[in-house]
């Protein structure tokens, strides 16, 4: 009995090949969404863990504001499970080539390979000579290629000879560094305050008096993905032991640096008491100038280290963040798909097996248990989903990784990537589909089993004829053509192909809303809202600390001599903040502090998240933006704790909530930041408003000649990353927007070609009436139609909710998108329903005409 229903079930497959195609492809779809959406976080750690494995990239930065010496190099690689410590030195320079100049971050790199953030060399060789450099790849897309020569110079008052042992080199390589995962090369004091290139020098070359940086590789960490919770556990006691270390290193370095100045006043009292004549250089002790000069190392400052992991690295962070966003949108969506098939394969194999009740009957007659003959139906399902997730393996994991892997290539330098194939996802997968398939089959199988063979082996009773609710309103029906009637009949008669369709068809549009409104919430009005609407000033100046009276007064005419029409004095701190409650985990913040409130408006927008009325700063509480406040799980009324350090903390209350999409804030007034710190706030940054009598280039390097100006940013080149950011992100919802089409048109197909076979009789007894092929064909798609309305309507609803859904799934660290679909996508939604069932439509006009008419109104018995 085995073999026969094995063999009838493959039989099937061939005599309704159709049916089987269209479980196939559904299945197909939802597992090639599914495993491609799945794979490509791991794909993206993966390409990064083995680019970070090859370059050797570093756990930690050290920086010093006095630079590190050979003591301080031994004491950290002394330290604690450091593997390595690497010393490299670095300057910001003028690199001129031909008629082009700009700022240049110069690197020293070993003499060997195998070093801390090694080079990826692209083309060319490593130096040999000392007059040879290697430059970024991007760099020389629009400058210097191999062969070339440079020349750099400091582009201040001291000379480049004072850093590098020789100015000018010949490119003999270009590289990319692990160290600079994006476009973004950092800022500078130089030029207009922007790096536009990458040099990298053998270390001979340098003649500075102290080492940069100092880069560490933590010890255990081979092999461990960089992304894992393993990684952190090995790195946090490390961090821990170089921040000791940090500690240490300081206050000996303080004591060296007050003995080096104690022996420099000493040599200088010993030199002024033998040129003046007097004998006791210690009777000079008194003098007013030396008590000064005591009094200056008696106060000399401590140097400052800074630990920095590679979270600090903006390029890691923005490529983590990536990671989690696609993470997030890929925990979601392919549910949703699955749970789209399993309303095809239940349809698909309820009409099924209502077709072969008589075969059915008979097989029981013949003796077949219920459980030999619900395992034909099962083994046609099975098939369809194995081999659908076959297919889609194919396609989930070497097609849609490597898709969205070449978009993010745009914004990261990155080596090709090996898509994988992760036994995990795929036995998931396959599990989904065989569940979904397994599911509805039983379920079609499971009341049909129950009847006795002699009432299977009669064609089922027709549905008792009822009235509808519409033949109740006379004003309505009485005005209906007899073929309107039978459609509204049809429509409202057979109320489980009513549902199947209606739902299909909601899922299918709630498919494309919650796509195209992706696209509207992150690629198009989180950029328009932000640099539009929120942020309204076109440049930032950042200043350098303690300014004296004189560079104030040069800053002020330069500002007035320059197009910046009107600026706002500003105050911004790094800061973190907590909620009040203990167990609150700190978030980082700009503190932001504007000198005049009521001006702020004008750079600044703040209003109310969910009012959109405007906000004022008040001098009893601050104002946090949207984001910050979700994290945090406050609201108005609430109290936050501010850290500026570990020492310096403030409970503040929450006056308001603002509407931003970028970064988290933090706004005082600035009596409540005297109120609460008991000092005014030092503005250490001035934001303007452009005019157009000067370009952005010539503007920035008029400001960056002011003695008191550290960085210049303007607001169109944040907007213009932020946009390169999302370009990428496009293509991931591209994705998603034609996978939904497809699904579309499979159900749409489906439902349709189950329509109709189970009217053949019905169609067929209308041809035989007299009617002409376009009648019949208006007798079908008519319904469609309106099964299609019905199903749109609920579908443009539930989009909504699954869009909110996955925005929040996909929002990562500091960025807020926009929970609002734009009235296009709504209509593009409706109208790509609409178009889905024409051309289903016109493909079974085909099948239609080709019904025969005898063999479809013979009798069943």
């Amino acid at each position: 009995m085995g073999n026969t229903i094995i063999k009838n079930a493959f039989k099937e497959v061939r005599s309704s090949f159709s049916r089987f195609l269209a479980i196939l492809l559904v299945i197909m779809i939802g597992s090639a969404f599914y495993t491609g959406l799945k794979s490509v976080g791991p794909d993206l750690e993966a390409s990064a863990d083995r680019y970070f494995e090859a370059t050797h990239f570093m756990d930690f930065r050290l920086l010093s504001s006095i630079g590190f010496n050979d003591a301080d190099l031994a004491a950290v690689r002394n330290s604690s499970g450091v593997e390595d410590a690497q010393p490299i030195y670095t300057i910001d320079a003028f690199l001129s080539y031909g008629q082009q100049t700009n700022v240049a971050h110069v690197i020293s790199i070993p003499d060997s390979t195998g070093a801390i953030n090694d080079l990826h060399l692209v083309e060319g060789r490593l130096p040999q000579q000392s007059n040879e450099c290697i430059i970024d790849k991007q760099r020389s897309e629009a400058g210097p290629k191999i062969g070339d020569t440079i020349t750099l110079s400091s582009g201040t008052e001291t000379p480049i000879n004072t850093s590098l042992s020789q100015t000018v080199y010949h490119v003999v390589g270009l590289a990319e560094s692990p160290s600079y995962l994006t476009k973004d090369r950092g800022i500078t004091k130089l030029g207009t305050g922007k790096i536009n290139g990458l040099v990298f020098l053998p270390a001979a070359n340098f003649t500075l008096p102290a080492y940069t940086e100092i880069l560490v590789t933590a010890a255990g960490t081979s092999g461990i993905s960089t992304f894992s919770e393993e990684y952190i556990e090995i790195t946090t006691p490390l961090e821990e032991s170089l921040n000791t270390v940090a500690s240490q290193r300081v206050e000996i370095r303080q004591q060296e640096l007050k003995a080096d100045a104690e022996a420099q006043l000493a040599a200088q009292k010993t030199a002024f008491a033998a040129a003046n004549g007097i004998a006791d250089p210690s009777l000079l002790d008194s003098s007013p100038e030396f008590l000064e000069a005591q009094k200056s190392i008696n106060e000399l400052a401590a140097p400052q280290w800074h630990v920095l992991n590679r979270e600090s690295n903006s390029g890691y962070l923005d490529y983590q963040n990536t990671i989690e966003s696609t993470n997030g949108i890929a925990s979601i969506l392919p549910l949703f798909f699955f749970g789209i098939a399993t309303l095809v394969c239940l349809t698909t194999m309820t009409r099924m097996v209502e077709e072969q009740r008589t075969q059915i009957g008979t097989l029981k007659a013949l003796g077949y248990s219920n459980a030999a003959i619900a395992f034909k139906y099962l083994l046609y399902a099975v098939t369809a989903s194995i081999s659908g997730s076959i297919l889609g393996w194919a396609i989930g994991f070497m097609l849609i990784p490597q898709v969205i892997f070449n978009a993010y290539r745009v914004l990261y330098t990155l080596p090709e990537m090996t898509p994988a194939f992760h036994v995990s996802i795929a036995a998931l997968s396959a599990l989904f589909a065989i569940s979904v398939t397994t599911v509805a089959t039983f379920l079609s199988c499971l009341t049909i089993l129950r009847s006795a063979p002699a009432e299977l082996m009669l064609p089922s009773a027709p549905p008792p004829g009822k009235r509808i609710f519409l033949e109740n309103v006379d004003f309505i029906w009485k005005k209906l053509q007899f073929s309107q009637k039978i459609t509204f009949r049809n429509l409202f008669r057979y109320k489980k192909r009513f549902w199947m369709t209606v739902l299909g068809v909601a899922c299918c549009t709630a498919m494309l809303v919650a796509g195209l409104g992706l696209r509207d919430s992150i690629a198009t009005q989180v950029a328009e809202k932000q640099f539009g609407d929120i942020l309204r000033y076109d440049v930032s100046l950042q200043l350098k600390e303690n300014l004296t009276m004189e560079q104030k007064s040069a800053l002020v005419t330069t500002l007035a001599n320059t197009n910046l029409s009107t600026y706002l004095d500003n105050t911004v701190n790094n800061i973190s903040v907590q909620g009040s409650t203990d167990n609150s985990d700190p978030i980082d913040s700009l503190l932001m502090v504007p000198a005049d409130p009521a001006a702020l408006s004008n750079y600044f927008m703040l209003r109310s998240y969910d009012t959109g009325e405007p906000l004022v700063l008040s001098d009893h509480g601050v104002i946090l933006t949207q984001k910050l406040a979700k994290n945090l799980d406050v609201t108005t009324g609430d109290t936050i704790v501010i850290k500026e350090d570990e020492t310096t903390t403030q409970l503040v209350l929450v006056e308001g909530i603002a509407e931003n999409y970028l970064q988290h804030y933090v706004f005082l007034s600035p009596s409540y930041y005297q109120t609460i710190y008991g000092e005014l706030p030092q503005p250490n940054q001035v934001l303007g408003l452009l005019d157009s009598t000067l370009s952005q280039e010539d503007l920035a390097a008029t400001l960056m000649a002011t003695a008191g100006v550290s960085a210049v940013r303007f607001t169109s080149d944040n907007e213009q990353d932020f946009q390169n950011t999302l370009g990428s992100i496009n293509y991931l919802i591209w994705i998603i927007i034609i996978a939904a089409a497809l699904l579309a048109l499979v159900v749409q197909y489906t439902l349709t070609t189950i329509n109709i076979s189970e009217r053949f009789r019905e169609i067929a007894t209308i041809k035989v009436l007299g009617f002409y092929d376009r009648e019949v064909s208006a007798y079908i798609t008519r319904e469609s139609y309106l099964l299609t309305l019905f199903g749109i309507l609920p579908g443009l609803i539930g989009g909504i909710f699954l869009h909110g859904y996955i925005l929040d799934a996909a929002e990562v660290g500091n960025v807020m998108y926009v929970e609002s679909i734009l009235a296009q996508s709504f209509i593009l939604s409706i109208l790509l329903t609409f178009m889905f069932t024409w051309l289903v439509n016109l493909i079974m006009i085909g099948t239609l005409k080709k019904i025969n008419m005898v063999e479809a109104l013979k009798s069943n018995e």
